[in-house]
């Protein structure tokens, strides 16, 4: 009984403490748009950016895009490209060197 409670502690203490460490967003384990709630975020905060990109409204997809980009970078080679397009033209409207330090 006394070898068992060590070995019982060590199993509580791993699938309590550090396996969901492990099970956190898409980026660790391959996977393009995270697990659960991870992927809805990661595909709402997708359509929201895309839809204010195709409507050439930057100001409101960038936040989006951010998000997007922070939680799912590998959900779409466009992302990337979309992101580069924003900063440019939000730079060439408002001379703010933080968007060009943003590409670079």
């Amino acid at each position: 009984m006394k070898a068992r409670l060590p070995k019982a502690i060590i199993v509580f203490f791993l699938s309590f403490f550090v396996l969901p460490l492990f099970s956190q967003k898409g980026i660790e384990d391959g996977s393009k748009y995270g697990h659960g709630e991870d992927s809805a975020n990661c595909r709402r905060n997708l359509s929201l950016y895309k839809t204010y990109y195709d409507q050439q409204n930057y100001d409101m997809a960038l936040s989006f895009w951010r998000k997007a980009f922070n939680e799912c970078p590998r959900s779409s080679s466009n992302l990337h490209l979309h992101g580069i397009n924003m900063f440019k033209h939000l730079f060439n409207k408002t001379k703010d060197r933080k968007y060009i330090d943003s590409i670079e």
